[in-house]
Order: structure tokens, then sequence, then C-alpha cells
């Protein structure tokens, strides 16, 4: 994220906001795909890997399709 100059405040923003795009198995929770523009208009796509047995999300990776 660091790299691509996308802040937690972006990720946050687009995960509130935007709906998921794709919904796939993985190992025991799920993976979503979530595109859509952050509060600077950029638009992100972002992955990220639930587990089902725990109120938790992990951010996989984030990156800026524009």
């Amino acid at each position: 994220m660091a790299e691509r100059s996308i802040g937690i405040q972006d990720v946050q923003y687009v995960l509130k906001r935007c709906p998921v795009t794709e919904v796939q198995p993985h190992y025991g929770g799920e993976r979503w795909i979530t595109r859509g523009r952050d509060a600077d208009g950029r638009e992100l796509e972002i992955v990220v890997v639930t587990e089902e047995d725990k109120i938790r999300i992990i951010i996989v990776t984030v990156w800026s399709t524009d």
C-alpha cells in the first residue's frame, strides 16, 4: 500500500461505501474483491480475506485501477 501511496483511510473509505464485486471460497472463509473510488476519486481494487470463525478481515492487497 505504501509503495502505491494508498493509506488505510483510503481502504476504509472504499470498504464502507462500495459493493463487493466478487466472492470466492478461501480456506475456511471467503475472499472478497471490491472496487470503488476513494475520497480523492482514485479507483481502487481491494482483495480481502475473511475468517469464518472470527469477526476479522485481512486486507491482502490494494491497487489503483486508474
